[in-house]
């Protein structure tokens, strides 16, 4: 067997993929923090990827910060191609192994264009926002438009059905290596992350209804996006404490995002 020394690149892919597990965390962190904030009126903002990224220029040294951030978004975007094109982790070619792995390339091109804003960000100040009702608005562009809405809506409700599941599973046990954590220790960081999975999986599931509904109706301004979304919790009943709850629960995402980079089982190619 060979053994991978420092330089190798298998050494460098497992750098690069934990770098970008990382700043996906610190990503998710923001976005939950500062929705939190909103929902208990103690400032903040909702807001999706953008906003969060956006939100590092008013801190110190921030365009540093988000330089570092916008190159972990890129290698994490990388590490997910590799995963879809590749497969390292023999995920298979089965109908479901497919589906996971289209799931890698569409978050390997989400977080590239995050990157992208980043960066854009860091050189301009500031970066053009497209709301969801502009992107489906200009969806319906397209031969079929309104199909591929729906389509692209009951995807949505796919993976938010299925990080759902998978935060009440033992996926997440089986993806990091924490035989040499504690035991207590170890319970925190899967309840941590199943919390979290599970609340990214009703952000991804209502922002899944709406959008089938917006494409069913050909009504591009019943889509919503990630602060649509939170804001849809606050209008239901108890829905303050329920909109900080997933609130929170992004920000504990982002932070098994984080344990992730530390502890998430790497395979080279």
């Amino acid at each position: 067997m060979t053994v991978a020394t420092a330089a190798s690149p298998s050494s460098a892919l497992d750098a690069m993929a934990r770098f970008g597990y990382a700043a996906k965390g610190v990503v998710y962190a923001v976005i939950g923090i500062l929705a939190a904030m909103a929902a208990l009126r103690l400032g903040g903002q909702t807001g999706g990827s953008q906003e969060a990224l956006t939100s590092f220029l008013t801190q110190p040294f921030g365009k540093v910060l988000l330089a570092i951030v916008g190159l972990g978004l890129g290698g994490y975007s990388v590490w997910r191609l590799i995963q879809a094109i590749h497969d390292p982790e023999h995920e298979g070619t089965e109908k479901g192994a497919l589906a996971k792995r289209f799931g890698y390339f569409l978050s390997a091109m989400t977080n590239g264009s995050l990157c992208f804003v980043a960066f854009r960000l860091v050189t301009a100040g500031s970066a053009e926002k497209s709301s969801a009702p502009q992107m489906v608005s200009k969806a319906f562009g397209i031969p079929a438009g309104t199909w591929f809405v729906t389509f692209a809506g009951l995807v949505f409700v796919g993976v938010g059905l299925y990080q759902i599941a998978k935060g009440a599973g033992n996926e997440l046990k089986d993806r990091m290596d924490l035989s040499d954590v504690g035991p207590h220790r170890r319970s925190w960081v899967i309840g941590i992350g199943r919390f979290g999975t599970v609340a990214r999986g009703t952000i991804f599931g209502l922002i899944g209804v709406y959008l089938t509904r917006a494409g069913w109706e050909a009504d591009a301004g019943k889509a919503v996006g990630v602060e649509g979304a939170l804001k849809v919790l606050e209008n239901q009943s108890f829905g303050t404490p329920l909109m900080a709850a997933v609130a929170l629960g992004l920000a504990a995402y982002g932070i098994y995002q984080i344990c992730q980079a530390k502890f998430r089982i790497i395979k080279p190619l």
